[in-house]
């Protein structure tokens, strides 16, 4: 049984600020945490002018729970179609939302944890974050629309040569390259990110919606979602897959 709320929301201003509260299992983006994260923007009122998407614990998402996957192995196809699905419905939410919407990035964001945090259209981050790509560890490709957000932001070369070589990126390097839009002190990161969607708040909030929107593809989005499904999936039929879970799982010695 739930004990806790896997999304903590709060208000300030004309601000909603969600936070992710999933520290022990770092906020994996598993069936639960999805849902529980949607239906919190969807809960959000007319008055909230942006959106602050943050997490509780060391950690801002480790990405998929490889556990639940071993668990799954013998219908694995069909549970990695679902999750994906699921996690799928939650970026589009999230890109959807018609406000801005400021990630605030603590700790590690891995494979789907860094695809969720690449939903944001400013990014905060502390100076401890870390950003990784992940999926090829696990002999998979990327989900979440990592592929897209990144050639959008990057360009199609550069965003290619960091997944391919499996990259980790500092919060400086994500900010050198333009994927974050500020590094702060750690224990500054929510009120960072706070006043930064206050100061995008405090402008005309239908002048705001119309910028966002002119940056918005939802077609191209969808696509590519659909695409890295389909190449997720011929990935988890392949052996490398199981072997690459199995691994991760096990101890390592010394």
């Amino acid at each position: 049984m739930q004990t806790q709320a896997l999304v903590l929301s709060r208000i300030d201003g004309n601000v909603a600020l969600l936070s992710l509260n999933k520290p022990r299992a770092m906020n994996v983006v598993d069936f639960d945490l999805n849902d529980a994260l949607r239906a919190a923007i969807q809960a959000l009122g007319p008055d909230v002018r942006a959106v602050v998407l943050k997490a509780e614990g060391p950690a801002f998402s480790g990405g998929g729970n490889i556990r639940s996957m071993q668990e799954n192995m013998a219908t694995i196809e069909d549970f990695i179609a679902r999750l994906i699905d699921n996690f799928h419905g939650l970026i589009r939410t999230l890109r959807g939302l018609p406000v801005p919407l400021v990630v605030a990035v603590n700790g590690a964001a891995a494979g789907g944890g860094f695809s969720l945090a690449l939903t944001g259209d400013l990014l905060v981050a502390g100076a401890s974050a870390k950003f990784v790509v992940a999926y090829p560890k696990l002999a998979v490709s990327t989900d979440g629309g990592l592929s897209y957000s990144l050639e959008r932001r990057l360009g199609a070369q550069r965003a290619q040569e960091l997944l391919l070589t499996n990259a980790t990126l500092s919060a400086d390097e994500a900010k050198t390259l333009g994927l974050v839009t500020q590094v702060v002190a750690d224990d500054q990161i929510e009120t960072a990110a706070l006043a930064l969607a206050h100061k995008v708040a405090a402008l005309p909030a239908r002048a705001v919606r119309e910028i966002k929107g002119l940056f918005g593809d939802a077609a191209g989005l969808s696509q590519r979602l659909d695409a890295e499904k389909a190449a997720f999936l011929r990935c988890v039929a392949q052996d490398d897959f199981r072997a690459a879970v199995t691994a991760f799982l096990t101890p390592r010695k010394g």
